[in-house]
């Protein structure tokens, strides 16, 4: 799911992309992950059979991809700003 560290609480971690998250186990039994983003408001999830950067957004009820930054390979943040394809909409959002 990129790159993240694990915070000293264990339902929070830093993805250096997203930045903090509010972390719940979907206990599915495929480690798939809910996620609350601060930036957004919203409910993301993810999974391996749903692959980050594809996210699935609760508020928007659509599937985002996450573009990558073109000038930092591994990296989804460009310069500050996030950048989503909606999939409902053909529209780009940027956070």
């Amino acid at each position: 799911m990129g790159y993240h560290s694990y915070l000293t609480d264990s339902h929070y971690l830093y993805h250096f992309d997203l930045r903090y998250e509010h972390r719940f186990d979907a206990s599915d039994g495929k480690s798939s992950v809910y996620l609350y983003d601060s930036t957004s408001g919203t409910f993301f999830y993810s999974s391996p059979s749903f692959p980050f950067p594809y996210l699935y957004d609760f508020t928007l009820n659509t599937v985002l991809y996450y573009y990558p930054d073109p000038n930092n390979p591994g990296h989804h943040d460009t310069d500050g700003v996030r950048c989503f394809y909606n999939f409902a909409t053909g529209q780009i959002i940027t956070q």
